[in-house]
């Protein structure tokens, strides 16, 4: 099973505390891909924090809905990429969520 999981981020000053990074220690067990976005901000301690887990990091301006952060997520992968994962994990600031492709 390949699962996409896309974790949403925002704190004002862009700082990543250890809760997250022990939430996404155990959440990347189960994912084949993490995509993090971070609307706003992203300190360079943040960025380290996050780079333990993926590479694919997307740090947007702070406009708009937030789960736009999600939206620019599925963008940056495309409908044919997407389409070869059996699940999404859509995670983060707000309210988690699951479902299936």
């Amino acid at each position: 099973m390949k699962r996409l999981g896309i974790f949403f981020f925002y704190e004002k000053n862009g700082d990543v505390d250890d809760f997250i990074t022990y939430y996404l220690a155990d959440l990347n067990k189960n994912l084949t891909e993490l995509v993090v976005v971070c609307n706003g901000k992203l300190s360079a301690q943040g960025r380290a924090a996050f780079e333990q887990f993926t590479d694919n990091i997307i740090v947007r301006e702070n406009k708009g809905l937030d789960v736009w952060a999600y939206k620019t997520a599925l963008d940056s992968y495309g409908w044919a990429k997407l389409t070869e994962f059996d699940e999404l994990d859509l995670d983060g600031s707000g309210a988690p969520a699951q479902g299936n492709v």
